[in-house]
């Protein structure tokens, strides 16, 4: 077989009309408001926008990439319409004018258009764009009828002004949206600084520190109290206040917007406390007062080890000799790197870390270190960019597999240094291992999506997980969901007999059983107090009844729990629900809220089931299938 001859490739140019859409779609899909729910505001104006024009048909109609989505509608059953044959393709193409075709089958546009030949057999169509900020056109408010029309001056003034209360309505969700946003990061802000390995503080333009955390606090031996509300000169060195103050002078001035540099702190017992500190100004809400944000690195044992006591890291000296024998002692990786990528010096932790069999890196070429490809790359482009600015650069959470030792994480530090003139002639690396405090930052974070005595998911998370499920079978990849929720049977007894102990014993009890009769990809959440709700995603009818209920009932009816030496065992009651296609969420909780209702009502210690109405509940209580035998299921 001959290889047919290679086709010279054809480059399509991107346009500045392309750029648009490409805005235009990213603002709209920002807005939030594609395929989700009615609303009545939104319901109100296309009500108002028919009786204004007296027309059947009336829509806020959103244009995504290859289709309209109506977020509210009137006298149209379908939801959505391809947008190469939609009206209001072409009206948003002129933003700031309504687009009005008096008949369409007079407008050489629209004659052919399926929507005009058939359903809904448009003849008439006024459409007017709903903007953004930067007036890009998300869709529009349109009326439609089916014979043709005219737009009297009047009718149109009060149309535009209904779009531009949809337009307002949209740019208030995107506020709040950002306002959650804001509200969720200052939150996270406020732990993180507070857990914050390395020394914090903010500071505003008068010197005056805002606030602290305990790493510097413990770092200059004081407590929080005696720092806050103090100017920083009150605890730097003499010898850096002079530096200190051209600093801010610059920030000032605009010169510069970030800095790093080698400081110098006076501790509590008079000795000197040498740092490594980063700025970086903020500007706060819509009065921009600006506040420094300062991060502190305790770098004293080093520094006291290669004997710097005056210089600063950025002034290293030229002498290899002194430039090893003050790197040695570093802990920490660091390599100092020729222009040529030839390297010049390095202290035993690199030696260990990125050397084949511990041998000598010095003299060696860059490319003869121990590095993944991608780390490479990335530590590679550091160095371009240290080297462009002239300043620190850094990149944090890189993962790092060492030659010897274990893997982990690492923040890597490049500076340029120079011949004592402006010449660079080398840069400075340093590698950091950030490993624990990462973790602790990702242990924190998972906090705040689990139960704290059960380890479940709480109700945060289970919200998340089934907003995500029902998507899911909205869009037709998922075969279902199920809930059930789980109530334990006479648990105040349990506490009022046994203690509150035997009574957490037992709801830990409870998870472990339920995390055991549930597949791997499902939910586990306790909402409070006994009561706990088990999500099983893209699961159909027959598994539900046939497998999952049946299993959860054989693993629920007696939970064994050890009460010091004695065992006992605790039953529960369970209502399950199930939805093949999307349903309100509190709807398919209430369902099975419902089915947990008839396992009180009749006795307890029972598990019911309601795949449809509330009527058809039946109790679900046959030998469940064996663990290790579930048979294979096909999706309806």
């Amino acid at each position: 077989m001959v290889a047919p001859a290679e086709q010279p490739r054809t480059v399509r140019k991107v346009s500045a009309e392309d750029d648009n859409e490409l805005e235009r779609l990213a603002s709209l899909h920002r807005t939030g408001l594609l395929d989700s729910r009615p609303e009545a505001a939104y319901d109100a104006i296309v009500h108002l926008a028919s009786e204004i024009m007296g027309s059947p048909i009336a829509l806020v109609s959103l244009v995504d990439h290859d289709r309209q989505w109506f977020k509210a509608k009137l006298g149209l059953d379908v939801d959505e319409t391809p947008r190469d044959v939609a009206f209001c393709h072409h009206a948003i193409r002129n933003p700031f004018e309504p687009l009005v075709v008096e008949d369409a089958l007079a407008d050489p546009r629209f004659a052919i258009n399926p929507l005009v030949l058939g359903d809904p057999s448009i003849r008439f169509y006024a459409g007017f764009p709903i903007l953004d900020d930067d007036g890009l056109a998300l869709g529009t408010l349109c009326v439609i009828d089916r014979k043709p029309r005219t737009v009297s001056p009047e009718q149109s003034s009060r149309l535009a002004a209904l779009a531009t209360v949809a337009q307002e309505l949209i740019r208030l969700r995107v506020t709040a949206q950002e306002l959650d946003y804001s509200r969720s990061r200052a939150i996270l802000f406020e732990r993180g600084f507070d857990a914050a390995g390395n020394g914090l503080q903010l500071v505003n333009p008068d010197g005056q520190i805002l606030r602290t955390n305990q790493a510097f606090a413990d770092m200059l031996g004081r407590s929080m109290t005696d720092i806050v509300g103090h100017r920083w000169s009150e605890f730097s060195h003499p010898d850096a206040l002079e530096p200190d103050q051209t600093l801010e002078l610059r920030f000032e001035s605009g010169e510069i917007s970030t800095h790093s540099e080698v400081a110098q702190y006076v501790h509590a017992d008079g000795s000197t406390i040498w740092a490594m500190v980063h700025v970086v100004p903020v500007w706060l809400g819509e009065t921009r007062e600006r506040v420094n944000y300062v991060q502190v690195t305790d770098i004293s044992e080093t520094v006291h080890a290669q004997h710097l006591a005056d210089r600063a890291i950025v002034q290293l000296e030229q002498s290899e000799r002194r430039l090893s024998s003050l790197l040695e002692p570093a802990p920490d990786p660091v390599l100092l790197i020729a222009m040529d990528g030839t390297i010049e010096a390095v202290n035993p932790a690199a030696t260990r870390l990125l050397a084949r069999d511990g041998e000598s890196l010095i003299g060696t070429n860059v490319s003869m270190l121990q590095l993944d490809p991608d780390l490479y790359e990335q530590v590679g482009a550091l160095i371009r960019e240290s080297l462009s600015s002239g300043e620190w650069s850094e990149l944090d959470h890189l993962w790092f597999e060492p030659a010897v030792g274990p893997p982990g994480w690492y923040r890597f530090r490049a500076l340029p240094v120079t011949d004592g003139n402006t010449t660079i002639r080398s840069v400075f690396i340093n590698a950091v291992n950030i490993t624990e405090a990462f973790e602790n930052e990702m242990r924190l974070a998972a906090l705040t999506l689990t139960d704290p005595l059960t380890g479940a998911a709480n109700r945060t998370a289970l919200h998340d997980r089934l907003e995500l499920a029902l998507t899911r079978v909205d869009r037709g990849v998922s075969a279902g969901v199920a809930i059930a929720v789980i109530d334990v049977d006479h648990f105040k007894t349990i506490n009022d007999t046994h203690g509150h102990d035997a009574g957490d014993q037992a709801l830990i009890a409870v998870v472990e059983s339920l995390r055991s009769s549930v597949r791997g990809h499902d939910i586990v959440a306790r909402l409070g107090g006994d009561e706990f709700v088990v999500l099983f995603d893209d699961v159909d009818e027959h598994q539900i009844k046939q497998v999952l209920a049946p299993r959860l009932a054989a693993q629920m009816l007696r939970v064994a729990v050890a009460l010091g030496d004695v065992q006992t065992t605790v039953t529960a009651s369970v209502g399950v629900s199930h939805a093949s296609t999307r349903p309100i969420g509190w709807e398919l909780i209430a369902r099975a809220d419902a089915a947990l209702l008839h396992a009180k009502r009749n006795g307890r210690n029972s598990v019911w089931i309601d795949v449809g109405t509330p009527t058809a509940v039946t109790s679900c209580m046959d030998q469940a299938p064996p663990f290790d035998h579930e048979p294979v299921l096909t999706r309806r």
